[in-house]
């Protein structure tokens, strides 16, 4: 509210313009008709019969903005110990916190995000490199995506930025679906025919990636017509791989292919060579 003194009238304290009013008030209040101001006056023109506006002045300081200092400390805020296929992207972004000496959040600040050897690639989500350089938000978060490496096993990736240590990730890579058989360790060649190899041959169900696929699949080894063979199958262990215990091949002195086949993967081959013996 404005307080105005009397056109023509001398200047007067303002206690003594609040006791008027404060009496016209009660006088009113007996009556029902008088007002009084909302707020006491701070102060009145020296000038006589001007008008003074004064307006209220809210008590106590004005409110100061505090602003964050430089990153001090990093933190994983989410994001580690995942797991996911090979050559896959993880299910949750990893997240650093960056802090200022004094815990504050801090935004606007620069994280970059580097896999190690053979840990994949890290981006947006949408495009992937060797390293991706994020933006902290307001709440002095970062992100990143991270599309695991080929190998299975751990992956590590490591957050830094300036004026703070690194933080560390690790994620482990699982393998793909079964894809070929590959011929770990071939029969012994020459042989002779329809003789137990004396070298049984090592056989591994791998991703598109050479990864082992772990589960017990059969594996059947096989060979063209004219020929047998004895003790053709053998079942993958918990590393998918298939050892052969007792495997012979008979027929016609010479050299013969060996055809290892599993559901729904490329065969695998090894040649060998016949030699004269029992049939």
């Amino acid at each position: 509210e404005l307080v105005r003194a009397k056109p023509g009238g001398a200047q007067r304290e303002p206690q003594a313009v609040w006791r008027e009013a404060l009496d016209s008030y009660r006088a009113g209040h007996r009556h029902g008709a008088a007002r009084v101001p909302a707020r006491r006056p701070a102060r009145f023109d020296a000038s006589p019969g001007m008008a003074a506006d004064v307006p209220h002045r809210p008590p106590g300081p004005l409110p100061v903005p505090i602003v964050a200092g430089s990153v001090a400390t990093l933190g994983k805020s989410a994001g580690d110990v995942q797991t996911a296929v090979v050559n896959t992207s993880l299910a949750t972004q990893l997240a650093v916190l960056a802090r200022d000496q004094f815990g504050n959040p801090v935004p606007n600040a620069q994280v970059t995000f580097t896999p190690a050897a053979n840990s994949g690639a890290v981006g947006d989500g949408v495009t992937f490199g060797t390293s991706f350089n994020a933006q902290t938000g307001a709440s002095g978060i970062a992100r990143a995506s991270w599309r695991l490496g080929t190998i299975a096993g751990q992956n590590t990736l490591d957050a830094s930025s300036a004026g703070a240590a690194n933080v560390s990730f690790s994620a482990t890579g699982t393998p793909g679906a079964a894809a070929k058989l590959v011929v770990l360790t071939p029969p012994n060649s020459p042989t002779q025919s329809g003789v137990v190899f004396s070298t049984q041959p090592v056989v591994q169900r791998q991703d598109q990636f050479n990864n082992p696929v772990p589960g017990s699949v059969a594996v059947t080894a096989s060979v063209p017509n004219g020929f047998a063979v004895v003790g053709g199958t053998a079942n993958t262990n918990p590393a998918g791989t298939a050892t052969f215990a007792a495997l012979a091949v008979g027929g016609p002195v010479g050299p013969v292919t060996i055809t290892f086949t599993s559901a729904n993967v490329t065969n695998a081959t090894a040649n060998v060579t016949l030699t004269s013996g029992q049939v």
